[in-house]
């Protein structure tokens, strides 16, 4: 069988895809602390980007990876309705939201799921490959601290006491499925870590070693070991005239900040 090589030019085509994609500005940008990310195992991370901090730029195909996790949550509330449950706050419906600490803290659940058992499950969706599922077959879903802390803060804000996790494998459609209890020391555990994260002026001590492999990942990296990173974005998280607290103030207009995350011609740069 003749071997196929890709011409320079179609390469070009294929990079012109990734690089769109790439440069694409986020629909979903975050200004806030959310309920999927407080159970990072790096709070320093979580500070940054919670205060708005800008990383190293995300590669078009890893984006493309993730708008993929989206189109299977879609399509998992597709299967589970077909299956005969019946889902509310999922999609296409509009979804759950809590709030906390005067907004800054947030979850958005993948939705409510009944006929599981004669009680209401909080619904959470995740996919994975091949090698991560069978790792959650293993150990469990709460072997991931951060997804687990996601799913007692959800339970705790929608009052259930029980949540159905549904694991979908990307590389061969196999489903794993777990049942769990609310857990009340964790849920709140992960609340007073997301107050101490947001009420904190200076980034928290760092999570991993610079050589740990997780450090290498990080977005973050070049700032928080190196403090060479490149601030675009001019808004309250990121400027040295943030007074931090539960309640956000400005120290140069003396004023409550009541819109986080938007820009300011006051904004000075609090290199951290």
């Amino acid at each position: 069988m003749a071997k196929i090589f890709i011409e320079p030019i179609e390469q070009k085509h294929i990079q012109r895809v990734f690089q769109a994609k790439e440069e694409a500005k986020r629909e979903d940008s975050r200004n806030y602390l959310g309920f999927s990310g407080i159970g990072d195992e790096c709070m320093r991370k979580v500070w940054y980007d919670f205060r708005g901090y800008d990383g190293t730029v995300i590669p078009g195909r890893v984006k493309m990876i993730f708008d993929l996790g989206h189109k299977i949550e879609e399509l998992s509330c597709h299967y589970l309705r077909l299956a005969g449950y019946k889902l509310e706050h999922a999609w296409p419906d509009e979804q759950m939201s809590f709030s906390a600490i005067n907004g800054l803290f947030r979850g958005h659940p993948d939705g409510v799921i009944h006929g599981v058992t004669a009680k209401p499950h909080m619904l959470e969706i995740k996919s994975a490959n091949k090698n991560r599922f069978e790792q959650f077959k293993k150990k469990g879903f709460a072997h991931d601290q951060k997804y687990h802390a996601q799913i007692q803060l959800c339970m705790m804000y929608a009052g259930l006491e029980r949540g159905f996790v549904f694991i979908y494998c990307k590389d061969n459609c196999d489903i794993h499925i777990e049942r769990m209890y609310y857990d009340e020391k964790i849920a709140l555990h992960f609340y007073d870590v997301a107050g101490t994260i947001i009420a904190s002026p200076h980034p928290p001590e760092r999570g991993h070693k610079e050589t740990d492999i997780k450090c290498n990942w990080c977005h973050h990296n070049m700032r928080c070991w190196s403090n060479m990173g490149i601030q675009k974005r001019k808004t309250c998280g990121t400027c040295q005239h943030l007074k931090s607290g539960i309640q956000m103030k400005c120290d140069k207009k003396k004023v409550d900040i009541v819109k986080w995350g938007l820009s300011c011609e006051e904004w000075k740069l609090n290199d951290c």
